[in-house]
């Protein structure tokens, strides 16, 4: 039989004499003449050094000499935490400049090391996420739900948070803040008076024209503006032949199919020039445009809409459009409410801009989470990500989940701005993740899909509900979004994730149904487990002989235990783990070749981990054959 314990004196053995050589080399060196070698540069700029090829030379290896690495087996999981490698995260929180990771670019292993890409762009999450799910991992859950411009908004934001003052608010330097007093202070500092100006989102205008009928100015307007939303008052000339038409025009336009970007009219003069010219175009010879001013938002609307009602009798109208952008009739719009309503049914295509300089982001988490593990990992959340950035954060417990209010300065103190996109949401929810199973509290970044989860609601969203004035369409999605109703996707990307999911949870529901139960190894077989991240892929993997002590680590960071057997004839294919001194059992860890670990099989997880997944699987699959029904 194999002798390991033998096997391991023998490397240990080897690995003195390696250090000790090392040792000697270094310490024959003469010092002094390795620094009589360097040549003093010369005044000015260091020259750029060129390789053969003529790209700039970027450098040799530099020599190290030898230098063994610490590094006990849960180190190895910190270290490599996101995504297999690359930046680690420090003990403040803060993501070290080691540069960015990569995902690898390997295929979807069984064992779940790494999620592979299914289709035009949609990620597969790897078994060992969807078995951590099903594990009763809970969605890492974060929103921006507002922005704050001025200091009398930043101001309400900060006292809303604190609860004006009742709560202790958390600076970004840890810091702790209580009372009313520092609110406005802290407003006035954080508003920026050269900040991004409001978008300049609506027009009036004034048009002379040779028609003679209501109708024909409208065909004419609908000609000249596609894809806008307009409301003109036409009204004969009081001097002589033509009309006098009013305009009140959204500056966006809605893109039409095949339109690669959609148009918008800007407050110059070129802009203005290709208005001019579209309109004449459309009116014919004798038509003159003077354009009055732009203004912002719903409130420039409704304004311009009552300036143009104003002290007529004459009806205004309105154009309606169909969601292709193309138009569709006319409204009649009337005074008071009716002319409100229709200024806010305009919100959507003005895609107006306001200035930002505070974000209001929220942390939430399900009931029974640990409340200072929690707040611990939104802190680590936010010191990574908003890195350079002023904030404030302070946990709210008023409703059944815990959650936690943070306002973000958008500007840096290096004069960066937060300008915030999909791919950070993503990344926001995936740190959170990391940061709340480095302290035991299971989470994941998974997209909703992975669970057939309806689309989420915002916050105005559940007061219109309260308030009783919301639409049919909207109380429906809040309420499908609260009961967790299965999601029906229409959109094609939200088809392709489906699909993939679907995909995804048969995949693991077999490895679950079909894998054998471990049974003991034979013999000379040396059986080594790992706790395999989710999302994860190392190249160098630590195994431990410990089953106890792997068990313990898939446990606390939402992993999935795994096996691998190493014949006596495989032996030479590891090596043991760089050693840490004080770590107990640190002769039971292993490095083994990565063609190696990906041999490795899951454990079958738990009764109640099987029917979950089954009804993952149930669940995500009905949402795939309904969409094609």
């Amino acid at each position: 039989m194999f002798d390991v314990d033998a096997f391991l004196e023998l490397l240990d053995d080897i690995e003195r004499r390696k250090k000790r050589r090392a040792s000697t080399n270094f310490q024959q060196q003469d010092l002094d003449s390795l620094a009589a070698r360097k040549t003093r540069q010369k005044p000015g700029p260091k020259p750029k050094r060129r390789a053969g090829n003529g790209t700039p030379y970027t450098g040799g290896k530099p020599r190290t000499g030898f230098m063994p690495v610490p590094m006990a087996f849960e180190d190895e999981w910190r270290k490599r935490r996101s995504s297999g490698g690359g930046a680690g995260v420090s003990a403040t929180g803060r993501a070290s400049p080691l540069g960015k990771t990569k995902p690898d670019p390997g295929s979807n292993h069984a064992t779940g090391a790494g999620g592979a890409k299914a289709g035009s762009g949609v990620r597969t999450p790897g078994p060992a996420e969807r078995l951590a799910v099903a594990g009763g991992s809970q969605p890492a859950v974060v929103k921006l739900v507002s922005y704050a411009a001025g200091s009398t908004r930043v101001g309400k934001l900060l006292a809303y948070q604190s609860r004006d003052g009742e709560l202790t608010v958390e600076r970004e330097t840890g810091e702790q803040v209580a009372g009313g007093q520092w609110i406005q202070a802290l407003a006035d500092e954080w508003a920026e008076e050269d900040g991004r100006q409001p978008s300049k989102d609506v027009l009036r205008l004034s048009l002379f024209v040779r028609s003679n009928s209501d109708d024909a100015v409208g065909e004419a307007l609908k000609q000249a503006l596609p894809g806008h939303r307009f409301a003109w008052r036409s009204e004969p000339n009081a001097v002589g032949e033509g009309r006098i038409v009013d305009v009140v025009l959204s500056a966006a336009a809605r893109s039409h199919p095949g339109e690669r970007k959609s148009q918008r009219i800007y407050d110059n003069r070129k802009s203005l020039g290709n208005l001019d010219m579209r309109l004449k175009a459309s009116f014919g010879a004798g038509t003159d445009v003077e354009v009055h001013g732009f203004a912002h938002g719903v409130e420039g609307v409704g304004r311009y809409l009552a300036q143009v009602r104003k002290g007529t009798r004459h009806a205004v109208r309105s154009a309606r459009l169909d969601r292709n952008g193309s138009f569709v009739g006319d409204v009649v719009v009337g005074a008071g409410a009716t002319s409100l309503e229709e200024a806010k049914d305009w919100k959507r295509d003005l895609r107006s801009q306001e200035r930002r300089d505070v974000a209001h982001i929220i942390f939430s988490a399900k009931p029974g989470t640990p409340r200072e593990r929690f707040v611990d990992a939104v802190r680590a959340t936010l010191a990574r990500e908003f890195a350079g950035h002023r904030y404030a954060f302070v946990l709210h417990e008023d409703r059944q989940h815990l959650h936690v209010h943070a306002a973000v300065k958008m500007l840096s103190e290096t004069g960066e701005r937060l300008h915030p996109r999909i791919q950070d949401f993503k990344r926001w929810r995936k740190t959170l993740a990391e940061e709340a199973r480095e302290r035991n509290i299971p989470m994941d970044a998974m997209s909703r899909f992975e669970r057939a989860n309806p689309p989420g609601y915002k916050q105005k969203d559940i007061q219109r509900v309260e308030r009783g004035i919301a639409s049919e369409n909207l109380r429906r999605r809040v309420e499908a979004a609260k009961t967790g109703a299965l999601h029906i996707p229409s959109r094609e990307e939200g088809k392709r994730h489906a699909k993939a999911a679907a995909s995804g949870w048969g995949d693991v529901a077999a490895i679950t149904l079909q894998s054998p139960a471990e049974t003991a190894p034979e013999a000379g077989v040396l059986r080594l487990y790992r706790a395999e991240r989710p999302g994860t892929r190392s190249s160098a993997p630590i195994f431990s002989r410990d089953r106890a002590v792997a068990a313990e680590l898939a446990q606390r960071y939402g992993g999935t235990l795994s096996f691998v057997d190493v014949r006596p004839t495989e032996i030479h294919r590891i090596a043991p783990a760089p050693r840490q001194s004080g770590i107990r059992g640190d002769r039971d860890h292993f490095v083994v070749a990565r063609d190696l670990a990906d041999r490795m099989r899951p454990l079958i997880p738990a009764e109640t981990v099987t029917a979950t997944v089954l009804q993952f699987r149930e669940r995500s699959e009905t949402a795939a054959h309904s969409m094609a029904q």
